[in-house]
């Protein structure tokens, strides 16, 4: 096996790992934002033995000047 299919092999190895924790991730910040109050815009911490948890829901806004 050539080193280049060794890096393309471990890359690949690599990658699904990392799909895999960020899916993990997700999950468990679905589970935080059920498990604690947030709000419907703007940020919320949490301060629970010892972790510093905040929760943010994000709002864009924009103005049409010419409309």
């Amino acid at each position: 096996m050539s080193n280049v299919t060794t890096l393309a092999r471990d890359w690949l190895e690599a990658k699904r790992a990392e799909t895999e924790a960020a899916e993990r991730r997700f999950n468990i910040e679905v589970q935080l934002a059920a498990a604690l109050d947030v709000k419907d815009e703007g940020a919320i911490t949490h301060k629970i033995d010892g972790y510093k948890v905040t929760l943010s829901q994000p709002v864009y806004r924009s103005v049409d000047a010419n409309f």
